[in-house]
């Protein structure tokens, strides 16, 4: 019984590690996609935004925007359990203020997107980036 939980535990851990695998590439900020608010009307700006997330969990922002508060840093996976299972896995971008982290969500179509950025300045907010893979 207790190397049967001990299996289950260090599956479990092994699974949840993998998952951060498929955040690993670079995106391309889509424009059509996104909701800038009111940096829309200056969406050519950030048309070549790239998001490169690397391997050694650490993300670059390919230009300073004002509505994102860190261009680099790093991330990790949290995962979510409930009493029996996995739950969820979500990605966390350390904005390194107190704490605070944007959550970069996956999509179906292996496309990552990012509700509500923390921005450099409160009034800099916008509501979503979304972002296609490239590589």
């Amino acid at each position: 019984m207790r190397y049967g939980l001990i299996f289950i535990l260090l599956s479990l851990f092994f699974f949840s590690c993998s998952k951060g695998k498929r955040y690993v590439g670079t995106y391309r900020l889509n424009i059509s996609q996104s909701d800038l608010g009111h940096y829309a009307s200056d969406s050519d700006k950030y048309q070549g935004l790239l998001l490169i997330m690397k391997p050694n969990h650490t993300f670059e922002f390919s230009k300073k925007t004002p509505f994102l508060i860190k261009q680099k840093g790093s991330w990790s996976i949290k995962t979510e359990y409930s009493l029996i299972a996995v739950v969820n896995h979500i990605c966390l971008l350390d904005c390194g203020e107190g704490n605070r982290e944007n959550v970069l969500e996956a999509g179906s179509n292996g496309n990552v997107y990012i509700i509500y950025p923390i921005p450099m300045k409160e009034k800099d907010y916008v509501n979503k980036l979304s972002f296609d893979r490239i590589k």
